[in-house]
């Protein structure tokens, strides 16, 4: 048989560490690396969501308070005539409060756009020019989503001092 030397021995131990090292290190160190990254991304990415959610809890009540205050333009469950005759109820006491005589009513049917529904009338007055300006600024800061898109003022014929007024007013509803 062949003998082995005490130098070939140690250089056989050493290459044998060596290999075992090497192996261990793919085996076993490498994928566990790998794997603690993978931890760590995914550690990192559950932090942040939390951390968002804790700020957007922290404004719970902000958005709340927001949240009321645009529900009255959200659409309730009426339906469209329903809904028309309310809008029309309300021109009417906007009117009426403004001393403005209506002469001509016209609505016409909800339109339905993206994320909101428009309701559009068009309504005929009589009145003298303070109490049709007054109309129109109390129209356009209701408290309703309300505005007035086009108006045309003319001079009645037989009274200059009183003017017929011609408006296009609009109501819009936030929809799901």
């Amino acid at each position: 048989m062949y003998r082995i030397s005490k130098k070939e021995k140690n250089l056989f131990l050493i290459a044998a560490i060596f290999v075992g090292f090497a192996l261990l290190y793919r085996l076993v160190l490498l994928p566990g690396i790998g794997k603690s990254r993978t931890l760590n991304h995914q550690i990192q990415l559950k932090k942040q969501m939390i951390e968002n959610s804790l700020r957007l809890l922290n404004q719970k009540e902000d958005i709340q308070r927001k949240s009321q205050k645009f529900a009255n333009y959200a659409k309730e469950n009426l339906s469209e005539e329903e809904e028309i005759a309310a809008f029309l109820k309300e021109i009417e006491n906007i009117a009426k409060n403004s001393s403005v005589q209506l002469i001509d009513i016209k609505p016409y049917s909800a339109e339905r756009k993206d994320f909101y529904i428009e309701y559009r009338i068009e309504i005929e007055t009589e009145s003298d020019m303070n109490q049709l300006i007054t109309l129109i600024y109390n129209l356009q800061n209701s408290e309703s989503l309300l505005r007035v898109i086009k108006f045309r003022i003319s001079p009645k014929a037989d009274n200059i001092s009183i003017v017929k007024g011609y408006l296009t007013i609009t109501k819009v509803f936030v929809s799901d």
